[in-house]
């Protein structure tokens, strides 16, 4: 099973143990096992969506920041699973500041 972009150098099935195989190649085990996570299209509409919502409040109320945007998307919005940092993440990205 190859796994982890190292494609080929790594075998399960080989005499040599995964973990001696790894220090043979000088690679870390958990660079063996890790698995990129997979960009969604619903994720990617959700963070549309939020910008959106972001560039809207905004452009109605150019003086709140990102803690008076948090909030109007949480009770206006009903935007759930968001915090602060995110927001401020999605207005440094748009150039958005108070």
């Amino acid at each position: 099973m190859e796994r982890g972009g190292r494609v080929g150098l790594i075998r399960e099935d080989e005499e040599i143990t995964v973990q001696r195989q790894c220090e043979l190649l000088e690679v870390n085990r958990s660079g063996y096992y890790y698995e990129p996570k997979k960009s969604s299209d619903e994720k990617r509409e959700r963070e549309e969506h939020i910008k959106r919502r972001i560039d809207y409040w905004h452009t109605k109320f150019c003086y709140m920041g990102s803690r008076k945007i948090l909030d109007k998307l949480k009770k206006d919005d009903k935007v759930e699973g968001i915090g602060r940092k995110l927001v401020t993440r999605y207005m440094t990205e748009m150039g958005i500041y108070a």
